[in-house]
């Protein structure tokens, strides 16, 4: 049966006073009290859900508590920090927004539906996105100028004092409020369901320390129309037949996605961890579809944060860890994986430029480039060294496309942008050209639909050719966050197509 009201909140905020066991704690007084005020408003009368089991330490989300989610139309969350400290609390909010985003609502429909019961303060940037800009109602007085007693409860040790009785007044009717202007009622328009992109990727379970990356990761690729499986909410057994259920998973996947942090999970029967496991079962799909020679059409995107989160980490000091060693330690390396030690921010729009890039990934026979065309930008210095690139590029069946650097001013800019449009990839030349040159253009790459393109680009490079310098170094070791890969070629002065391969496998 639908629920009105699905109530998330820290099963700490509801203990009674340990001296007088009989008080309610914050939480049965709380929904006690809105019941009363629903009735004194009338019909319609909101129905409340509320886990009351709440075992927070468990592995498994259970059925019932998804189901709950999925039929409440409103969430209200009781925020405290006993609440931010929970990943199970974020993951009841998480689990809300993902069911309104497969009936196709908008972010501001969902937020919309999200009302927050403030138990005690904190600081506003602390909250989770989607709690931000939420003024909700609090049940708590703050005094910035007493700096003694900055903040007072209305309600304490089991009892309640005046200014209680406003404050659940007014949740009680913004919830109403909320109930019968629900959007789905009848008479109104249901939204349609959200488009899906036809790209299907696994997203493998995290162990606890990463579960907040995880969340963040399936809302970016849901958001953006991919069907990410498993589902969020299911689990992987702990009995037998766990690796066959990751195999089904992975079947007609394109790429899976591996979040390392220190935990490994739980241990199915007999079996590595779940976090190792899923590592091993997505390798054993690029064995064998390279079994007979061919290039993987199967990848692993790792994020192994040097630092991890310090929300999934604690507040202890942390040793910066090596990414490649830390996939070492649970599986081999495999052909193709990318790996990724940034943080979070910068893996998730690492991975959904390289996402793009394999939506439009041209079919090679034997490595070579087929139709591709790629832009060689250069300075007039490095004509020499560009026209020995685009031979090797010709060599492998792709088709170089030059600059003017030479007419009426705004026609070889015309010239420039219409190349930038319309090319598949592009390699800036840095040989005698200066490094703000290289870094200018670079920067120019970094999003596309500014260039007029109707997609990402395949492939973004540069390629360093002599001479030698330190600067040309740096840049290969810390590259540009809008280039996918540089050829450090400073040691050779002719370029052969195997010295250019590494384009073809980034694009």
């Amino acid at each position: 049966m639908p629920n009105d009201i699905f109530v998330s909140y820290a099963r700490e905020d509801n203990a009674s006073p340990p001296d007088a066991p009989d008080l309610k704690g914050f939480v049965d007084f709380l929904l006690e009290q809105l019941r009363y005020e629903f009735q004194q408003l009338g019909q319609p009368r909101p129905t409340i859900f509320r886990d009351t089991r709440r075992i927070d330490a468990a592995d498994s989300f259970e059925p019932a508590l998804v189901e709950g989610l999925q039929q409440s139309s409103l969430l209200l969350v009781v925020l405290s920090s006993n609440w931010m400290g929970r990943p199970w609390c974020q993951r009841e909010l998480e689990t809300f927004v993902a069911g309104r985003r497969r009936q196709g609502e908008t972010d501001d429909d969902i937020r919309s539906r999200i009302v927050v019961a403030h138990k005690q303060y904190l600081k506003p940037d602390s909250w989770p996105t989607w709690l931000q800009g939420k003024e909700g109602v609090s049940f708590f007085h703050r005094d910035e100028d007493d700096h003694t007693q900055p903040e007072t409860p209305f309600f304490s040790r089991g009892k309640a004092d005046p200014r209680y009785v406003p404050a659940i007044q007014r949740l009680a009717q913004a919830l109403r409020r909320r109930i019968t202007d629900e959007p789905s009622a009848p008479g109104k328009p249901v939204a349609p369901q959200r488009p899906r992109n036809g790209r299907i990727v696994y997203l493998a379970k995290a162990a606890a320390d990463l579960f907040n990356a995880y969340q963040r990761i399936w809302d970016e690729l849901d958001g953006r129309g991919f069907t990410v499986v498993p589902d969020r909410a299911a689990e992987i057994p702990k009995e037998a037949g766990a690796k066959e259920w990751i195999d089904a998973a992975l079947a007609d996947t394109e790429v899976s996605i591996h979040l390392l942090g220190e935990k490994k999970g739980y241990a199915p029967e007999e079996l590595d961890p779940i976090v190792q496991l899923q590592l091993q079962r997505a390798g054993v799909v690029i064995d064998q579809s390279t079994a007979g020679g061919e290039a993987a059409r199967f990848r692993r995107l790792i994020w192994a944060p040097a630092l991890l989160p310090e929300a999934d980490r604690g507040a202890e000091a942390q040793l910066p860890r090596d990414p490649l060693q830390v996939l070492q330690s649970l599986d081999q390396q495999r052909t193709g994986d990318k790996i990724d030690g940034s943080n979070l921010s910068e893996f998730v729009e690492f991975l959904l430029q390289h996402l793009a890039r394999m939506e439009t990934a041209p079919q090679r026979q034997n490595g070579a480039g087929g139709d591709l065309r790629v832009y060689v930008n250069h300075r007039l210095e490095d004509t020499e060294y560009a026209v020995n690139l685009a031979s090797a590029l010709q060599q492998l069946q792709i088709e170089p496309v030059f600059p003017a650097l030479d007419g009426d001013p705004r026609e070889v800019e015309e010239l420039h942008k219409q190349n930038l449009k319309e090319c598949d990839a592009v390699v800036l030349c840095y040989a005698s050209a200066s490094e703000v040159w290289v870094r200018a253009n670079a920067a120019v790459l970094a999003d596309w639909n500014t260039l007029g393109r109707s997609q990402q680009f395949r492939c973004r490079a540069v390629v360093t050719g002599p001479p030698e310098n330190i600067r040309k170094s740096a840049l290969q070791k810390i590259k540009p966050r809008e280039i996918d890969v540089v050829l450090n070629l400073t040691d050779k002065a002719l370029l052969s197509p195997t010295d250019l391969a590494p384009l073809l496998v980034a694009s």
